[in-house]
């Protein structure tokens, strides 16, 4: 089953739900974009859409 979430919930996503799960499917406009394990997405995204997602939505790490 996969789950689809808005931006404004990512935060809240990413603490609970993402580590439960061992795929993750990132979509644009309907379509999936690029689907892998949650970690591999968040830290070493390969499509420029989802690396540009991330960037908008999550909290810098410094």
């Amino acid at each position: 089953m996969k789950c689809v979430v808005c931006s404004r919930r990512i935060e809240q996503v990413v603490e609970k739900i993402i580590p439960k799960k061992k795929e993750l499917a990132a979509m644009g406009d309907g379509c999936v974009v690029e689907e892998g394990k949650p970690e591999l997405i968040f830290t070493a995204p390969k499509e420029r859409r989802t690396q540009t997602f991330l960037s908008r939505v999550l909290p810098a790490t410094a």
